[in-house]
């Protein structure tokens, strides 16, 4: 924005003389006519527009393209002025920016100085052209470009024009297409920039010669031409100009599969300060781009929203349509195909808007796969035949192999099997003629899909093969895994069983050694959530597994989709206090006070400052992530995925209920000391559809629909356990390992006779685990005896939540009720504190001696950064009161019992195979072995009451799954109470067995 504040300098400038300013400023000049001035502007983080007046007549503008930095030469030959106005409006400014102006010579005018004029203001022209970046716009500054090639060649006085002129011409080319003349434009304004030793102009050459050679995908060329733009770009002080080049950098990396050192680059620039606000949009797209990449699509969206939002802002055409094509692709993979195609078709109209041929069939390709899924070949030929044509144009011939594979696939699927070989040859020769390996298995692999569909088995199985071989050789596991999982799709169709069994399982294990690689633990729940169909006609091929042990089987492989991430952090526990050496145990814990601190300002924090605590703390994070993978490593205990089920978790009365959601239809598994029994379930759409209506008639306690609410309970035991039910007999203790919709209902309230009202928790003492392995390996750590209790309650003082936990949430009286008589139950052992004493500092001190921990308060779920979401307490100088989960991560606990009563603790993001991912992976990973966690919002009065009756029983047995039973009866019974909405949002997650009495 130009600034408002003209100062007007009343004594004239004369020749020789220098002067400096920081505003927007008006000189007077003394000229005689016949002359030519010549002036230089020197920019020092000042960016301003000049402008030469007489009166108020404008006779030239000059603003210079390096930004607010560098030096603006001044030519105007003046043929008829005594006075002139030398106005200087500062368009940006950064803090301590200044301007130099300075009047060189004023000489007699000669041919030389109207050229030199002329062409300066065309170059401005250009520019001006160049910035609307539309196609028309490109073709008016191309030929703007041109005119000043041509009235500079042969002139070394206008060296330093020529060489800018080709800087921008070659951009222009390089946008429309035309990447040979591109390249050798940029070549030549490096020759010239290199010859006047402008530091700032070599810089932009090798940054433009870095762009393009990654475009074409020389990126050993493309990274050398970026360090020596860093370097150029550093000596000229072009700090703009070094952002850019670091961004570009670390999108090299990307390009290249660094991705780890690519996100981490990203995110240093982008906390870098100064960055403006395209630079910055585009640092989030690329970011968001790289979590795309990596799996971690909601942690893509952010980014990538946040970035459109600022490109549309700018109207920044360009960036906006790429930015909208990779959010796209992210919503593509979420399965919103509706609002994928949306974007796709917004990208590919900004693309021809502005002339972006290489975007465009980009765009083009993504709609055309986008179609071919959804089974419309026609519309999905138009657009891969038009991605074809663009990218053949282009000469970008890797993009073109896979466009060309992806229109031989519809080709084949609409009926042109000779057209779709001919495509499929053309894809193959190509890729050898780009030397591009991976292009030659993609086509391999897209011929042996459409030879399965075409029932030429033999060519099929040579296909899949070929593939297999290269990939491996090529070191492609994700190649390698498309084919053994068609290897195994062939043999299903020639009903060849055991063969289709063997690749299924190999696939399995692919994906298993695939995630091993994905190094952080947040991406990996991802990974293996993307590849739930591998897992799932593995499962799916155990039918034609031998009989004996073939259910047993089935629940293992379902195991091995459980859980994974919660193992991982379970054996790292482990690590850090076993087998870990004390140097970097403490470096993680130096970490870990880093990411606290920041958590902490970052919950305290004004808007303005968010983002770049955010970016940070995702900084830290990783930091943090990559140590703990060290220590991983380290450990013997690192989670294993394989191996037999641990039958020393069972007894005669105790059984294990696994459920294994899927389409078309879903596994139960009961699993008691005599063996495994196996029954098939509805599917996950008719679970789905059970469930939304329990979860509304659940969470209004409107006793006139307690019937109804009966009912469709009734329904969905049926649905799921009524099959099972004859293996419970004898059974007193259930433990149910959930998955899906049935996480949202729980079971305790699941009704088995609906004539007589019986629910679960009248006949089994109820527990639930995230997976069979998680479960032995908490059991594996509980207590040798019984130690203290340590109870909160109502930390607020007034009644009122702390100020900085910027959430609406009420007083909880009865929480003080809830926990008054636990002193009286446990005696000496128990410490009770509410108000301003039932802070989060006196927990994180006590924490570690007690074996059960009871905390009434409030606790908040954040959607976006589960790690944000948290418990409320007391807060001092030490701490603000909220325990987020990255606090209680570090928090080092040995208790048999953790009661959160608040409400939702059981919730947090929810990924497939891993279930809800929040409080209890957090309390597990800290030491605890089991927690009674809450599955909606709860009435403050009844909870009490729940509360006081269940610490009544825990006392005397401390079997946490029968107290909870008992207390449930106990509100059941009362018919203010009944409705289950009272008294069966509280379950018990983990390992529930009583710990062993003190010797």
């Amino acid at each position: 924005m130009i600034s408002v504040l003209l100062i007007l300098i009343q004594e004239p400038l004369v020749v020789g003389r220098s002067v400096t300013f920081s505003e927007s400023t008006e000189l007077i000049l003394l000229s005689e006519p016949g002359h030519a001035l010549k002036l230089t502007v020197t920019q020092l983080g000042c960016d301003v527009l000049t402008q030469l007046k007489h009166d108020t007549d404008v006779l030239a503008e000059w603003d210079s393209s390096r930004g607010s930095r560098g030096v603006e030469t001044i030519i105007y030959p003046n043929t008829q002025y005594r006075q002139l106005q030398l106005v200087f409006n500062v368009k940006d400014r950064e803090e301590g920016g200044q301007y130099g102006v300075h009047w060189v010579s004023q000489e007699a005018l000669l041919p030389f100085h109207r050229r030199a004029f002329e062409v300066s203001q065309l170059l401005l022209d250009g520019e001006r052209f160049h910035q609307l970046d539309t196609k028309e716009s490109l073709e008016q500054a191309e030929l703007l470009y041109r005119k000043v090639i041509q009235m500079c060649t042969g002139h070394d006085s206008l060296k330093e024009y020529l060489a800018t002129a080709h800087s921008h011409l070659g951009h222009v080319r390089m946008v429309l297409g035309d990447y040979d003349e591109a390249q050798t434009l940029y070549s030549m304004a490096l020759e010239q920039f290199s010859s006047l030793n402008d530091a700032w102009g070599i810089g932009r050459a090798h940054n433009n010669l870095g762009h393009l050679t990654q475009q074409l995908g020389r990126m050993d060329e493309a990274l050398g031409h970026y360090q020596q733009a860093l370097e150029f770009r550093q000596k000229a002080g072009d700090m703009e100009g070094v952002l850019n080049t670091r961004n570009n950098l670390a999108t090299a990396y990307a390009v290249r599969g660094d991705l780890r050192l690519s996100l981490s680059m990203f995110q240093d620039a982008a906390a870098s300060p100064g960055v403006e606000p395209k630079l910055r949009a585009n640092m989030l797209a690329n970011i968001g781009y790289i979590h795309q990449v990596l799996g971690n699509l909601a942690k893509a969206v952010g980014p990538l929203r946040e970035a459109v939002k600022i490109q549309a802002e700018l109207n920044d055409q360009r960036g906006l349509s790429i930015t909208r094509n990779n959010l796209a692709a992210v919503y593509q993979n979420l399965g919103q195909t509706q609002r994928s195609e949306s974007l796709f078709h917004e990208a590919l109209e900004g693309f021809l808007s502005v002339g972006d041929v290489r975007g465009e069939a980009h765009a083009l390709m993504n709609l055309g796969v986008l179609r071919s899924r959804e089974g419309d070949w026609n519309q999905a030929y138009t657009y891969q035949s038009r991605a074809v044509k663009r990218l053949t144009d282009l000469g970008e011939q890797t993009a073109c192999v896979d466009a060309m594979c992806n229109l031989a696939r519809v080709l084949f699927k609409q009926g042109h099997k000779t057209e779709a070989t001919a495509t499929f040859t053309k894809a193959v020769e190509m890729a050898d003629s780009a030397s591009y390996p991976m292009g030659r298995v993609k086509a391999a692999l897209q011929q042996a899909h459409c030879a399965l569909d075409a029932n030429d088995f033999g060519a099929a199985s040579q296909l899949y093969n070929e593939c297999k071989k290269r990939a491996r050789d090529l070191g492609s596991p994700a190649f390698e895994l498309e084919a053994v999982f068609g290897l195994s799709l062939l043999h299903v169709a020639q009903n060849q069983w055991p063969q289709a069994l063997t690749e299924a399982m190999a696939a399995v294990d692919l994906v298993d050694n695939m995630r091993v690689q994905v190094e952080q633990g947040r991406h990996r729940t991802w990974f293996l959530a993307n590849r739930a169909s591998v897992f799932d006609h593995a499962i799916r091929m155990m039918d034609h597994s031998s009989e004996e042990d073939r259910v047993r089987k089935r629940l293992l492989l379902v195991e091995r989709t459980r859980s994974r991430t919660l193992l991982d952090l379970l054996s790292l526990s482990e690590a850090k206090y076993r087998e870990v050496p004390a140097p970097l145990h403490l470096e993680e814990q130096s970490m870990g006070d880093k990411i606290r601190l920041v958590q902490t300002q970052l919950s305290k924090s004004h808007e303005d400052q968010r983002k770049s605590l955010i970016e940070m703390l995702d900084e830290l994070t990783e930091m943090h992530e990559r140590k703990l993978l060290e220590m991983r490593d380290i450990s013997s205990q690192f989670a294993r995925s394989h191996g037999p089920l641990p039958t020393t978790l069972l007894d005669e009365k105790t059984a294990v209920v696994v459920t294994y959601v899927s389409e078309p239809d879903s596994f139960l598994f009961i699993w008691r000391k005599e063996g495994v029994f196996e029954h098939r379930i509805p599917g996950r759409r008719d679970l789905q559809d059970r469930t939304d209506v329990l979860v509304e008639l659940l969470k209004k306690p409107i006793h006139r629909q307690l019937n109804r609410l009966d009912a469709e309970l009734h329904g969905l035991w049926t649905d799921v356990l009524g099959a099972g039910a004859r293996h419970l007999e004898g059974i007193t203790d259930l433990v149910f390992v959930l998955d899906g919709p049935l996480l949202q209902v729980p079971p305790v309230c699941w009704v088995s006779d609906l004539t007589n009202r019986v629910y679960l928790i009248d006949q089994f003492d109820v527990q639930a685990v995230p997976s069979i392995r998680s479960w032995a390996m908490i059991h594996a750590n509980r207590p040798n005896h019984l130690r203290r209790v340590l109870a909160y309650a109502h930390p607020f003082e007034n009644g009122v939540p702390p100020s900085s936990a910027n959430r609406d949430f009420g007083p909880l009286p009865y929480s003080t009720m809830e926990v008054a008589e636990i002193a009286a139950l446990y005696g000496e052992n128990a410490l009770v504190l509410s108000g301003h004493q039932a802070s989060e500092t006196s927990l994180k001190l006590l924490c570690s001696n007690a074996d059960t921990i009871h905390i009434a308060s409030h606790a908040f779920v954040n959607d976006d950064s589960m790690e944000l979401s948290g418990i409320l307490m007391a807060q001092d100088d030490e701490n603000d009161g909220m325990l987020q989960l990255f606090e209680i991560m570090q928090l080092k606990l040995d208790s048999a019992c953790v009661v959160l009563s608040a409400c939702n603790t059981s919730k947090g993001s929810s990924f497939w195979g891993e279930g809800m991912v929040g409080f209890a992976h957090a309390f597990f990973f800290a030491g605890a072995r089991s927690l009674v966690l809450s599955w909606w919002p709860v009435q403050d009065r009844s909870t009490a009451e729940l509360m006081r009756q269940f610490h009544r029983e825990y006392a005397s047995t401390f079997d946490a799954a029968h107290a909870l039973r008992q207390a449930a009866c106990s509100l059941k019974g009362d018919p203010k109470t009944a409705h289950p909405y009272y008294w069966a949002p509280f379950m018990v997650l983990g390992d529930a067995m009583p710990p062993e009495s003190p010797p």
